[in-house]
């Protein structure tokens, strides 16, 4: 519960990051998304993929491209 909306506060308030677009699928209570946002730069990147993985209920987080 809630991880959605961790994730969503993490990208747009904390790191003030624009979403482009956001797909999430779920499967037995276990859920899969992939999340286009806008970045400055790569350091940029790792600091949102940082702040992704500390949420509680995230097992992975990589950069797709």
């Amino acid at each position: 519960m809630g991880v959605l909306h961790a994730i969503t506060t993490i990208i747009t308030n904390n790191l003030n990051i624009n979403m482009q677009s956001l797909n999430i699928g779920s499967n037995d209570g276990v859920f899969e998304g992939k999340i286009k946002a806008l970045v400055y730069d790569t350091a940029h990147l790792d600091q949102l993929i940082s702040s992704i993985k500390k949420v509680d209920g995230i097992n992975e987080v990589k950069r797709t491209s």
